[in-house]
């Protein structure tokens, strides 16, 4: 199952397809009149992702999930996503507001969905 942290969630669907891994980060820099490039590696990073975590549930299950996520953020956590991959070492920046809809199929449930930013640290 979909998690953030602990926290249950229905899907949890990362913005461009996946939550990617750490990448070389480089500065180039050319100088006037001498050949080629200078090359600085800058050690890994690049790696921040927007996650869209989902629940299914009634209203008040919807509000204590919402207030469970915007707790933890600022630490690091683990997020496990739709297809059962866990990433780990996951920072979260930001856990925005929840945005709620009724669900169509029953009055009595509700859709829950919260954007939250972050970025690999290991």
């Amino acid at each position: 199952m979909a998690s953030v942290g602990g926290i249950s969630c229905t899907f949890v669907h990362a913005d461009g397809g996946s939550i990617p891994p750490l990448r070389e980060r480089s500065e180039k820099w050319h100088t006037t009149g001498i050949d080629g490039y200078g090359i600085q590696l800058l050690g890994k990073g690049d790696a921040e992702f927007a996650v869209r975590a989902v629940l299914v549930s009634n209203a008040a299950g919807i509000a204590l999930w919402a207030a469970s996520l915007q707790a933890i953020q600022g630490t690091l956590v683990s997020i496990i996503d739709d297809y059962g991959v866990t990433h780990t070492n996951c920072y979260l920046e930001k856990v925005g507001n929840v945005a709620k809809t009724p669900a169509k199929h029953d009055a009595l449930t509700t859709r829950g969905e919260i954007k939250i930013v972050g970025y690999k640290t290991a």
